[in-house]
């Protein structure tokens, strides 16, 4: 059995259908986008690309933390926070999410917002949220409790959920629904707004975005760049 198995197996998780997002669904998108103004389109556009930025970033900090340490505890924290951005870089673009309702997200909020406006409307798969709530309750027992077991017989600080890329190779299919999702609205959106996908990639690579990456995670400057320009700034153009 495959590391990743495993860790589907302890979380419990569905297998993975295909998203196809239903023809309502973007009926909403085109008459949303239709209408929509400029400074919308900038807060948009802007909270999407700065979290997509922060969600690869977070994975791959993750990823070479516990590469060089053998530890846990930060990578945990690490793997939750990539899904928590994940998140808000998919709902700055739904139609149905008021962007004002993304300013200072309390978690459970977030999680509900996911359930409610992708989840239930068949955006991601449900195996999405399951893995952010198991990894939201790695980081509360890990930051507040100081527990090392929290499900099952597998402590979470075994090694073997962590090593050969196993938690990272599990959240790729999260990250391709929320590309996919991503590069859908943005093929809608720029009938009306040609620069759409164009704006998205602008504010991950600006001054703030390269201050995000030097500042934050400046190990992983270009594995996260090298990430962007293979899987997610290709589709923005299309």
């Amino acid at each position: 059995m495959k590391l990743t198995d495993n860790i589907r197996e302890a979380i419990g998780l569905e297998e993975d259908k295909e998203v196809i997002i239903n023809a309502r669904y973007i009926e909403g998108i085109v008459k949303c986008y239709k209408k929509i103004s400029e400074d919308e389109i900038f807060l948009r556009t802007e909270r999407c690309g700065k979290h997509m930025l922060s969600a690869i970033a977070f994975r791959e900090n993750a990823k070479s933390t516990f590469e060089k340490t053998k530890a846990t505890f930060l990578p945990s924290v690490g793997f939750y926070y990539s899904y928590f951005h994940l998140s808000i870089a998919m709902l700055a673009l739904d139609y149905a999410t008021p962007i004002e309702n993304l300013e200072e997200l309390k978690h459970n909020h977030l999680i509900n917002l996911v359930e409610n406006n992708l989840e239930k409307k068949k955006i991601i798969n449900t195996n999405f949220l399951h893995t952010m709530r198991w990894l939201k309750t790695i980081r509360e027992k890990s930051n507040y409790s100081i527990n090392p077991y929290i499900y099952g017989s597998l402590g979470f600080l075994q090694e073997e959920l962590y090593e050969e890329n196993g938690l990272y190779d599990l959240m790729e299919t999260s990250f391709n629904e929320a590309i996919s999702y991503i590069h859908s609205v943005t093929k809608r959106a720029k009938k009306k707004h040609i620069d759409f996908g164009n704006k998205i990639e602008s504010f991950i690579v600006d001054s703030q975005g390269e201050d995000i990456l030097s500042v934050f995670f400046p190990e992983e400057i270009d594995v996260v760049e090298e990430y962007l320009s293979t899987k997610f700034y290709p589709g923005l153009h299309l």
